[in-house]
C-alpha cells in the first residue's frame, strides 16, 4: 500500500455502513468517472426533469453539468456555470456543492482577480470538510488529481505531487470515492514521482493502482507505461530486468482505439529495454507495434512518428537504416504540425528528431552539426530532461573545442536534479561535469 496518509478531512468511513447513493448521486458519479457524452447526457436529462420550483436543486445540477461538460469551448461552460449561480441567487440560502463547483468553473476560466480561483477552491474544501454528503469528497478527489496532471505538464512537479497525494488520501479514506478515481489518483501520484526522479515510490503507486483493477484499457496502458518509465531509470535496470517479461502489448477488441492508446506504453517499454542495454528487444517491440499500427493509425499520428524516431535511434549504428526511419519521423512531424500547431506529442517528437539527428551527426564525425541539433532541444519545456539535454550539448561543444562549451556546462550544472534516489549516481554526474567544466575553463584562459 502506498503511504499517502488519510488527509486532513478524512473521517475513517466504515465501508460496510455506507448508505446507498441517490439516483442523482449515481448519475453524477458515473459522469465524473467516465467523462463521456452518454453519461453527461443522462445527467442532463435528469436535471431537466426537476420541478421548476426547485431552484436550488436545478442550480446544483447545472453546476455539476458545467464542470463535467466535455467541450473545448470555454464560453459554453461559463454560460452554464453562470446560469447555475444565477438560479441559486434566486433561490436564496446557502449554495450547494454544485453551485460552488460552478463558481470554480467561472473563477478558473474567467477570473476577475488573481485570487478568484483560490477562493473558490477554498470554499470547496471547507464545504467538503463539514459535509457528510457523498459528492463533495468524490469531486474534490477528482479535482485534485486533474489539477495534479495539469500542473505536471506545466513543469510544476512539487505542486503536482502535493495535489496527487491529496487525491489519493481522499480516495483511501472514503469508500464512496469511485474505484476508477482512486486508480487515476494513484496514476497521477506515480507520474509526479517519476517527474521527481523517485522511481521506486512511483513503481509502488502504479503497482497499487494495478492491484485495484479491473481497469479500463486506457488506465491499463497508462499505468503500465508509468511502470515502464519508473523501472527504466538508469540506476534501476536490475529491477527492470526482473519485471520486463511481465509486460506484453495486448490487443483490445477495438484495434483502432487500443493501438492509439498503446503508443505511449510501447514507447516507454522500448526505451526501457534500450536504456538497460537490450537493444534487440527494444527494436522488436517497436517493429511489432509498427506492423499493427501502420494500416490503422492516421498517417500523421505524432505517436507513430515517435515510434519511427526511436527506431532510428536504436539503429543508429547502421546510418542508412537510421536515416530512413528518421526521414519517416520527419515527414510525420511535418504533417502533424500542419494539422495542429501544438501538442505535447508533437513537441516530444520534435525533440526526439533533433536528438537522433545529433547522434547521426556524431556517427559521421560532424561535430558542428551535432552541436546545432543539441542546441535545438537544450531549451526543453520538461525540467527533468534539461540536465541531460544541456549535458549532451555541452559534451559535443567540448569535443568540438567550442568556446560555448563553458556556458553549456554551467547550464547543465544548474539543471542537475536536486533530488535523486541514487546518491552515487548524483555524485558521479557532478564529478564528470566539474571535470569538463575545469578543462573547458582552463582551455579558455589566456
Amino acid at each position: 500500500m502506498v503511504a499517502c496518509g488519510n488527509g486532513a478531512n478524512a473521517r475513517g468511513w466504515d465501508r460496510d455502513a455506507v448508505a446507498e447513493p441517490t439516483a442523482f448521486e449515481r448519475l453524477v458519479t458515473e459522469a465524473l468517472a467516465s467523462r463521456d457524452d452518454r453519461s453527461w447526457s443522462a445527467l442532463k436529462a435528469y436535471v431537466d426533469t426537476l420541478p421548476k420550483e426547485t431552484l436550488a436543486a436545478q442550480a446544483d445540477g447545472l453546476g455539476y453539468l458545467s464542470f463535467l461538460m466535455a467541450t473545448t469551448d470555454d464560453e459554453e461552460k461559463v454560460e452554464m456555470a453562470s446560469a447555475a449561480i444565477a438560479l441559486q441567487a434566486q433561490a436564496g440560502g446557502e449554495p450547494g456543492f454544485g453551485v460552488l463547483i460552478a463558481r470554480v468553473v467561472v473563477a478558473g476560466l474567467r477570473p476577475s482577480t488573481d485570487d478568484d480561483a483560490g477562493r473558490a477552491f477554498r470554499r470547496l474544501g471547507a464545504y467538503q470538510a463539514r459535509s457528510a454528503e457523498r459528492l463533495p469528497t468524490i469531486f474534490l478527489a477528482d479535482i485534485f488529481l486533474g489539477y495534479s496532471r495539469r500542473v505536471l505538464l506545466e513543469d510544476r512537479a512539487d505542486e503536482a505531487l502535493r495535489t496527487a497525494h491529496g487525491a489519493v488520501a481522499l480516495a483511501e479514506a472514503d469508500p464512496r470515492v469511485p474505484r476508477r478515481i482512486h486508480i487515476r489518483a494513484l496514476a497521477a501520484l506515480g507520474m509526479a514521482l517519476n517527474a521527481q526522479r523517485r522511481p521506486i515510490e512511483a513503481f509502488e503507486a502504479f503497482s497499487e493502482a494495478l492491484r485495484l483493477g479491473p481497469l479500463t484499457s486506457e488506465d491499463d496502458v497508462e499505468l503500465r507505461a508509468g511502470i515502464a518509465t519508473s523501472l527504466a531509470d538508469d540506476f534501476n535496470c536490475e529491477a527492470w530486468g526482473r519485471t520486463a517479461q511481465g509486460f506484453k502489448v495486448r490487443k483490445a477488441q477495438d484495434p483502432n482505439a487500443d493501438l492509439a492508446q498503446q503508443a505511449p506504453y510501447v514507447f516507454s517499454l522500448a526505451r526501457a529495454y534500450k536504456d538497460c542495454g537490450d537493444w534487440q528487444a527494444a527494436f522488436d517491440v517497436l517493429k511489432d507495434y509498427r506492423q499493427q499500427a501502420l494500416p490503422v493509425l492516421p498517417a500523421f499520428s505524432p505517436n507513430l512518428g515517435l515510434i519511427h524516431a526511436l527506431m532510428a535511434e536504436i539503429t543508429i549504428s547502421d546510418p542508412p537504416v537510421a536515416e530512413a526511419f528518421l526521414g519517416t519521423a520527419k515527414a510525420i512531424y511535418s504533417g502533424a504540425r500542419a494539422r495542429a500547431s501544438s501538442g505535447r506529442e508533437i513537441r516530444l517528437l520534435q525533440r526526439m528528431i533533433s536528438r537522433t539527428q545529433a547522434q547521426l551527426a556524431l556517427e559521421r564525425g560532424d561535430l558542428p552539426g551535432a552541436a546545432r541539433a543539441h542546441q535545438a532541444i537544450a531549451q526543453t519545456d520538461v525540467a527533468a530532461e534539461r540536465y541531460a539535454n544541456y549535458a549532451d550539448w555541452a559534451e559535443v561543444l567540448h569535443r568540438a573545442k567550442s568556446s560555448q562549451a563553458l556556458n553549456a556546462y554551467r547550464l547543465s550544472l544548474a539543471a542537475l536534479p536536486a533530488s535523486t534516489t541514487n546518491a552515487t549516481l548524483l555524485r558521479s554526474r557532478r564529478d564528470v561535469l566539474d571535470r569538463y567544466l575545469e578543462e573547458t575553463w582552463s582551455a579558455a584562459r589566456p
